[in-house]
């Protein structure tokens, strides 16, 4: 498959006098080419297409191409122009300190407008990053506000978000066996095609029926949230080159 892909751009750039166009620089990226790829959309990312900027920071985060710099550069250049896939990647860069100096402040800041604009991805990320932090700090201020985020994700439909909510109830400051039960109920809701585990176990008799019409509830406000519509959403109709 990796060699029809090789051939396929060999004839494609072979005896033409045009540059490949922008279609053709997806194209490239979805069929993991990244060097054709980041060839084809330089020009168009130096122009200052968001789009292309966004998959030259997408292809230098690659295991074979990567370059953490180059990644951050062409991110911050999207997100400077409001793309929501560039403002959370550039944000985790920044927490992680990949291509730019570790700054938890600027990289929460990406996140939080990544998130703003809908990002089901920052908003996890935020939660992860509190959640982490009340796991080494046992502070409610930072179990509340990972719980805050966990939910807003949930509502954009992240069923995993509500796993991360039960376990953030599962102990410390704010432990709480009841609502870690429904928000357990809650996930286990989310997985319709898998087996079920008991969310209420742990609970009294007199509680149980209450807490899975708490999850419920719950559970129909799941995905009642749409997700921000984004770029990368859309990379697949880049699939086939263009005519």
């Amino acid at each position: 498959m990796r060699l029809y892909s090789a051939l396929l751009i060999a004839l494609m750039l072979v005896g033409c006098d045009k540059p490949p166009t922008l279609e053709q620089g997806m194209y490239f990226y979805t069929q993991s080419q990244h060097g054709p790829a980041v060839s084809a959309l330089q020009p168009y990312a130096d122009e200052g297409d968001y789009r292309a900027q966004l998959i030259l920071g997408m292809a230098y985060i690659q295991k074979d191409f990567r370059d953490d710099a180059k990644s951050a550069h062409y991110f911050k250049l999207a997100a400077d122009q409001g793309d929501v896939d560039a403002m959370y990647f550039l944000g985790r860069a920044y927490l992680d300190g990949k291509g730019v100096p570790q700054n938890t402040t600027i990289g929460e800041s990406y996140l939080i407008k990544a998130s703003e604009a809908g990002s089901v991805a920052a908003f996890q990320a935020l939660g992860n990053r509190y959640a982490d932090l009340y796991r080494e700090n046992n502070s409610s201020v930072e179990a509340l506000k990972a719980i805050h985020f966990y939910e807003r994700a949930f509502l954009l439909g992240e069923g995993s978000a509500a796993l991360m909510i039960s376990i953030t109830y599962g102990s410390g400051s704010i432990s709480n066996r009841y609502l870690s039960s429904v928000w357990n109920g809650a996930f286990q809701l989310t997985q319709t095609n898998q087996k079920r585990n008991d969310a209420y176990q742990f609970l009294p008799a007199d509680l149980k029926d209450k807490a899975m019409m708490d999850s419920y509830a719950l559970y129909s406000k799941f995905s009642s949230m749409k997700p921000a519509k984004s770029f990368l959403d859309e990379i697949g109709k880049y699939r086939k080159p263009a005519a």
